[in-house]
């Protein structure tokens, strides 16, 4: 095949995995603002974070359909088998057809894209542990209000230091604000 219709394609191919590593680098910040708004407590912040987090991930779903799709195409004019269809099958096949320029190229991108993509992976589980430990410290504390709350045992304490029984039943909650 000769390379004059062979680099467009990887062009294209190029252009997208930098996209997605674009695409990955703002995952990558998102995340790591999650994560200082769950340590600030911040659930506003946490919200509007998860909804530009969505659609950043759509973003990467939509990139990911254009890479298969531009990964079948240049398989197609290096006649490489589909059934291994990966950018590191297509890197070898063009060092097979001896273009080490494109075949470079596409390898650089895709360890580019790798590190990003595992990076994203920390990030979501530092965020996955944040959050779920958040929510249990949440459930301890909504426990313990409302063991507080139910308990008749209720004391007052005098000048002389002395307890009493409390007159009459308190809200945990100050109702008056």
């Amino acid at each position: 095949m000769p390379p004059d219709r062979i680099a467009p394609v990887i062009d294209k191919l190029v252009g997208t995995l930098q996209d997605e590593a674009a695409a990955l680098d703002d995952l990558n910040a998102l995340l790591a603002q999650q994560v200082e708004a769950v340590r600030r407590g911040s659930a506003d912040t946490l919200k509007d974070l998860a909804g530009q987090t969505h659609e950043v991930t759509a973003a990467l779903n939509e990139l990911r359909k254009k890479r298969v799709r531009q990964m079948r195409l240049l398989s197609r004019v290096l006649q490489v088998e589909a059934d291994d269809l990966s950018v590191a099958s297509l890197v070898a096949a063009l060092e097979r057809q001896e273009n080490a320029g494109g075949s470079q190229r596409l390898a650089d991108v895709r360890q580019t894209v790798q590190e990003r993509a595992h990076e994203s992976r920390h990030r979501g589980e530092t965020l996955q542990f944040a959050l779920e430990y958040a929510a249990g410290l949440n459930r301890e504390l909504l426990f313990a209000m409302r063991d507080a709350a139910d308990g008749d045992e209720t004391q007052t304490y005098t000048a002389a230091g002395q307890s009493e029984a409390a007159a009459a039943p308190r809200s945990f909650l100050n109702a008056t604000g």
